[in-house]
């Protein structure tokens, strides 16, 4: 059986299948529970010899259907603010648009280099002074709206860009954002972060399903896997003690991505 991958055709790999299940659970749990499980991915499948811009094509389709899932989850519980997220999604879906079509045409070696500089900015943001993102609001109820000032809307505006990009560690930005300067805690920021990135998701994928470079054969597999690996993530996102969950977590992304990338 032949697939498309990449404007080309190959046999059906059941390894990469297995791969791609497995990959798709990891995922779709850590982007539903915090964000950046496409960070995780990622590394993964340039180990196993995948171009960067292939493997920054392919993760999208994954990241779409996790992110539907971790959505429905949230919506049930009525958490998502919706006014906040169309709000923020007036300047965050026109810039990742920019940056998809801009991400269809850079080459391998810049694609490395953006994902490194990345993983390097969430690292000191993330063990620099944690507490900030470690707080309790005083309301502290999932249906909060951030502050929409002129800093969260210029950070929103560059977190979509990077988003359509690179998408490495664009929900860690957006949640870090949400909190540093719109004020709310990690626990309410997760679900806001949530509508945006399934509203980005759409509309990206497209652009990347059209330029030829998804890997098709292990992106399906993906999406299987994103399916359960979200519900769960969602879950211990709407939990007690989301907030130290959610940290924790963004704290284990950041660090396997290091490794990954830079030993």
């Amino acid at each position: 059986m032949a697939l498309p991958v990449a404007d080309q055709a190959m046999t059906l790999d059941w390894t990469l299948i297995g791969l791609g299940l497995v990959l798709g659970a990891i995922s779709g749990f850590f982007n539903a529970v915090a964000s950046g499980g496409s960070t995780l991915i990622l590394p993964a499948l340039l180990s196993i010899g995948m171009p960067a811009d292939i493997a920054n094509a392919t993760i999208r389709l994954p990241i779409l259907l996790g992110s539907t899932t971790a959505l429905w989850s949230f919506e049930r519980a009525k958490l998502i603010p919706w006014r906040s997220v169309f709000q923020l999604a007036i300047v965050f879906i026109p810039f990742s648009l920019f940056g998809a079509e801009l991400a269809t045409i850079i080459n391998t070696p810049t694609s490395l280099l953006l994902v490194r500089v990345a993983v390097l900015v969430a690292m000191v943001f993330l063990f620099v002074r944690p507490q900030h993102l470690l707080k309790e609001c005083t309301d502290d109820h999932l249906k909060r709206n951030p502050n929409l000032s002129t800093q969260l809307w210029l950070l929103t505006s560059f977190c979509g860009f990077w988003a359509g990009l690179i998408v490495v560690d664009s929900a860690i930005f957006l949640l870090l954002s949400l909190v540093l300067i719109g004020g709310v805690s990690l626990r309410q920021a997760v679900p806001i972060k949530t509508g945006l990135i399934f509203l980005f998701s759409i509309a990206t994928f497209l652009i990347f399903s059209r330029s030829g470079k998804v890997e098709w054969q292990v992106a399906i597999p993906m999406v299987l896997g994103s399916i359960p690996g979200s519900l769960v993530g969602a879950q211990l996102a709407m939990s007690e003690h989301a907030n130290k969950w959610v940290y924790r977590s963004l704290q284990v992304i950041v660090f396997i991505e290091t490794i990954r990338l830079f030993i």
